[in-house]
């Protein structure tokens, strides 16, 4: 079995919803983050893939840590993903566009969470952390 250890966000506007990211070539949304890069903390890397992947540029210090989780990878064969998730809650609904290898983003409410396959680390963990949030 091979692993991999990525850095993720799950970002939040002011009406609780979730941004999502799907990469070209799958069907799963996920959250935007990826792999560290050599001697890349966590933080880091969740930071700059944010930046890359979506154009958001987060402060460092904002970031919650929510925990990290693994499971199995949705588009690896044999593979363990090995997540670190932070949270930031933005100040105001923006409508970023993909970039680098995303195909789509979406801002997903609670009621539309059946309408999209999930990878596993958001089906099994930040699904249920974000259903059970309360704002405010």
């Amino acid at each position: 079995m091979n692993n991999i250890f990525i850095a993720a966000v799950m970002l939040l506007d002011p009406d609780n919803r979730l941004l999502m990211v799907r990469k070209k070539g799958s069907s799963y949304f996920q959250l935007p983050g990826g792999k560290l890069d050599l001697e890349e903390t966590y933080l880091g890397a969740a930071v700059r893939e944010v930046e890359e992947e979506t154009g958001i540029v987060l402060p460092k210090e904002g970031l919650v840590l929510l925990g990290e989780y693994a499971t199995t990878a949705v588009n690896e064969t044999d593979t363990i993903v090995n997540g670190v998730i932070f949270q930031y809650i933005l100040p105001e609904t923006i409508s970023p566009k993909p970039k680098a290898e995303l195909a789509e983003i979406i801002w997903v409410n609670k009621q539309d969470i059946n309408n999209y396959k999930w990878a596993n680390l958001v089906k099994e963990y930040v699904l249920p952390i974000w259903l059970n949030r309360k704002i405010g």
